[in-house]
């Protein structure tokens, strides 16, 4: 505390154009380095600071490790599932995966999505097992008396009936007796006089 009141004393004795200065001066290093044009992302390799280019330069490579995939013990029964959708989205385990994994974040989403999707199931099936558990006995049981509502038929009228004139050939019909036949009226005369 005793550093922070001797550059405050400073900074408060130091004329306005000697701290504007200060201020204004930087580092001597560019942090920020502008993003690559047309490159549309904002973390890319253009866009990375000195000191990690240069930290990047003198790391070793990382081991070979992906020649042991053929050594590799099968995946545990419960993440056989899991495997078969990063081989749908085209992610394919490898030892390599230990050491550094490029899709680790992206697997992480999927089994907490799947983890989702298995909870919202079990949640269906809860609530469907309650319904079917409060719904009363299947109908033919002894305990539940269910009686069939009574059914009205409807009758519709003809025209002739609706007119209050007698259907056509119903009073001809006789029983056991067939329908007499009819003429069909004439056509109407086409010409004039």
């Amino acid at each position: 505390t005793e550093r922070l009141a001797q550059v405050d004393d400073a900074l408060s004795a130091a004329p306005p154009e000697e701290t504007t200065e200060l201020c204004d001066a930087g580092t001597g290093l560019d942090y920020r380095a502008a993003p690559a044009e047309g490159s549309g992302h904002l973390f890319s390799a253009a866009s990375r600071p000195p000191w990690v280019v240069a930290a990047l330069e003198r790391a070793r490579p990382p081991p070979a490790l992906q020649r042991l995939d053929a050594l590799a013990p099968p995946p545990a029964e419960e993440d056989v599932h899991l495997r078969e959708i990063y081989a749908a989205c085209g992610i394919s385990p490898s030892c390599a995966d230990g050491f550094s994994d490029p899709h680790f974040f992206h697997k992480q989403w999927i089994a907490e999505e799947e983890a989702r999707r298995r909870r919202l199931l079990d949640e269906r099936k809860a609530r469907r097992a309650a319904r079917r558990s409060a719904r009363p006995a299947q109908v033919g049981s002894a305990s539940v008396d269910r009686k069939a509502k009574r059914v009205q038929r409807k009758k519709f009228m003809t025209f002739e009936e609706q007119m209050g004139l007698p259907a056509a050939g119903a009073a001809s019909f006789s029983r056991g007796g067939a329908a007499p036949q009819q003429q069909p009226p004439p056509p109407p005369p086409l010409g004039g006089p």
